[in-house]
């Protein structure tokens, strides 16, 4: 598990609600856009150090003793933001808290700069502030209220203090902070959708290269991600099967590949159709398939193999024109531990296959340990 799925979210609701990437496309996508906010601790710490300086700068400048207790707030929340970052078991609150709080400094420290009068320091801090707002958009777009809230808080800290001195320019900066809202959250969108289709687009190629494009059932390089995935998940004994289609080969010469093609993705159908999303398919080329399920003991295995041959046995209506009956032989091994535990397990699973064949078509072998004879079970092909 990574360190961003361990991470506990959000535990108050107005920071949850503020918080909120938004994304309901899959888990996936929002684990790494949750990631964004993870990342290297180093623009934060820049960032916080920037404005201590340039309120300290302020301090020198205007005597004003409210900068220390700014540049002491802003030590605190970057503190906090460094802790919650480096302790995935906390909640989240504190850093989005600790964003907010920054920004409201900065908000803060921009009013008393412009109350002071510099001129020199408005110019400084105004720079900074700009600066700020760009790089909140480029970071902290994965969740738009917040960005959006620490934008505007920072943009406000200038209009209100700048409009209470110049009363008649108010309701020009009314109009100007609305209209930087909202080319603040078009940018932001921007980003953000920008980012969500890379994501996308990477999780569709990932998909691409794991899936048999046929049938679009796991390939083999999709099988040993499933199968990975399955021993670090659970510690539970797993069963592979090997199945081969039975005349398969007379129907695709017979009949053309494109009948054959179609009748490869309705066996296919059928089988998730039985197995289940719990179980990886997977059409390892031609007419073999390979299949992998928990293993509960030999009772459930024989069970499980004639279920499997059964529903592939059963009719198989293509259009009005085309109805095939096609069989199906397998052969099945229990998954061992080791570093090349799959490649071992289709082997005797290939085996048991082999086994099975020779025994006549619809048998499923069953090689359930070096020590164990093999078992059948067998399935006419014909019957529906």
């Amino acid at each position: 598990m990574t360190d961003t799925e361990q991470r506990i979210g959000a535990s108050l609701p107005g920071v949850r609600w503020i918080a909120d990437v938004g994304c309901h496309w899959s888990n996936d996508i929002n684990l790494k856009l949750i990631s964004t906010f993870y990342g290297s601790f180093s623009p934060l710490g820049l960032a916080s150090l920037n404005s201590m300086a340039v309120a300290f700068v302020a301090y020198l400048r205007t005597g004003i003793g409210w900068f220390l207790w700014l540049i002491a707030l802003d030590a605190f929340t970057l503190a906090l933001r460094y802790v919650v970052i480096r302790r995935p078991e906390w909640p989240s609150d504190g850093l989005f808290i600790g964003g907010l709080a920054w920004t409201l400094i900065l908000a803060v420290t921009t009013a008393l700069v412009v109350k002071s009068g510099d001129q020199t320091m408005i110019v400084v801090t105004l720079a900074w502030n700009f600066a700020a707002c760009a790089g909140i958009v480029g970071r902290n777009f994965a969740a738009p209220r917040y960005a959006l809230f620490q934008v505007m808080l920072i943009i406000l800290g200038y209009f209100i203090s700048f409009g209470m001195d110049n009363l008649s320019v108010i309701p020009l900066l009314v109009i100007q902070c609305i209209l930087f809202g909202f080319v603040s959250k078009g940018i932001i969108a921007q980003h953000r959708g920008t980012m969500i289709r890379a994501l996308k687009g990477e999780a569709r190629e990932r998909d691409q290269a794991s899936r048999d494009p046929l049938t679009g059932l796991l390939n083999r390089r999709g099988l040993q991600a499933a199968f990975e995935a399955r021993r670090k998940a659970r510690d539970e004994p797993l069963v592979l099967f090997y199945l081969d289609l039975d005349e398969f080969k007379q129907i695709n010469d017979q009949h053309g590949h494109l009948l054959g093609d179609q009748l490869l993705c309705a066996v296919a159908r059928r089988l998730e159709g039985i197995l289940g999303p719990s179980r990886a398919i997977c059409r390892l080329g031609g007419d073999e398939f390979l299949i992998l399920a928990g293993n509960a003991g030999p009772q459930s295995i024989r069970a499980l193999g004639q279920d499997i041959l059964a529903a592939i046995a059963m009719p198989h209506r293509l259009d009005d024109a085309h109805e095939f009956r096609i069989g199906a032989s397998a052969g099945a091994a229990w998954m061992r531990n080791g570093p090349d535990a799959l490649q071992v397990g289709m082997a005797e699973a290939d085996k048991a296959l082999y086994r099975a064949k020779a025994k006549g078509k619809g048998v499923c072998v069953l090689s359930l340990a070096p020590t164990e004879a093999a078992q059948t079970t067998s399935v006419s092909p014909r019957t529906a």
